[in-house]
């Protein structure tokens, strides 16, 4: 058996539990198992490549230690996440359901991932680091990273914005980058003047070539964020900003119009910007 997905069941392994030798794909849905008996059933397959754990019951310290791992996809709740002898793991995805803040390494999780190609990380993820924490780049460049898309980020929290921001820096070759903003409404000064005193002077998406923006507001944070890329994109091809159906045509006008006074990199950069689609 090559593949196997479970759903909708609870899972306890027989002591006899010996694994599946010629497993490559596993997904598990809605699956009530404690993080013990997950480890050890991940373990026991040595050739396993595609890992999806989702909704599965609350786990504590999850590791995922998978030679051949080449995608792992988590969605739900942790206290820690801890990956380990996953050299090959080209893609990731990591959402987590409600926001506490774990302990996991921000700086073992990253530089274990030196082949990730393809990452998609929500703003609860990013947030349950420490906050003091947030390095200006990481210790551990992604080099091989060529898509990045961060969810329900908050542009008007600080700690999303710096966590945004140092994964931008620490990823040279980015063609791709995609985010949806949570539109919460805390204060929004202290994001601005952070960015403000930013130095971009040696900040440059010198590879990135499309971004596209969902549930965009026209709040100062997120028009301080999209200048920063129009400014320091040079081979830009494309920005798509998907703006809230329920901001009025007046101040729609009045964002496009900001938006398409902002300096480009790029004198190819199509700006592109639309309602979100309601699906």
């Amino acid at each position: 058996m090559k593949s196997l997905k479970l759903a909708n069941c609870v899972l306890k392994l027989p002591p006899t539990f010996k694994g599946f030798s010629r497993l490559v794909k596993l997904n598990f849905l809605y699956v009530n198992i404690s993080s013990e008996m997950c480890e050890l059933f991940i373990s026991t397959c040595p050739l396993l490549e595609r890992l999806s754990l989702r909704h599965c019951s609350n786990f504590d310290s999850l590791e995922i230690n998978v030679p051949n791992l080449k995608f792992f996809e988590f969605m739900g709740t942790f206290e820690s996440l801890s990956l380990g002898n996953t050299a090959l793991l080209a893609e990731i995805s990591v959402s987590l359901l409600s926001w506490e803040e774990t302990d996991s390494d921000w700086v073992k999780f990253f530089h274990s991932l030196p082949a990730i190609e393809d990452m998609h990380l929500d703003g609860s993820f990013l947030e349950s680091f420490a906050a003091e924490n947030v390095p200006e780049r990481l210790p551990s460049t992604l080099n091989q990273l060529k898509a990045l898309a961060l969810s329900d980020v908050c542009y008007s929290n600080l700690d999303h914005v710096s966590w945004a921001l140092c994964l931008l820096r620490s990823s040279p070759n980015l063609h791709k980058l995609q985010t949806s903003i949570l539109n919460i409404t805390p204060v929004q000064d202290p994001v601005v003047e952070f960015l403000q005193a930013q130095d971009f002077s040696k900040f440059s998406l010198n590879h990135l070539r499309k971004v596209k923006i969902r549930h965009f507001s026209g709040a100062e944070p997120e028009m301080h964020f999209v200048k920063i890329l129009l400014a320091h994109s040079a081979v830009l091809e494309k920005m798509v900003i998907l703006h809230e159906q329920e901001m009025s045509s007046e101040k729609g006008f009045a964002v496009v119009k900001e938006l398409t006074r902002f300096p480009r990199a790029s004198s190819k950069a199509e700006l592109i910007v639309d309602v979100t689609p309601s699906y």
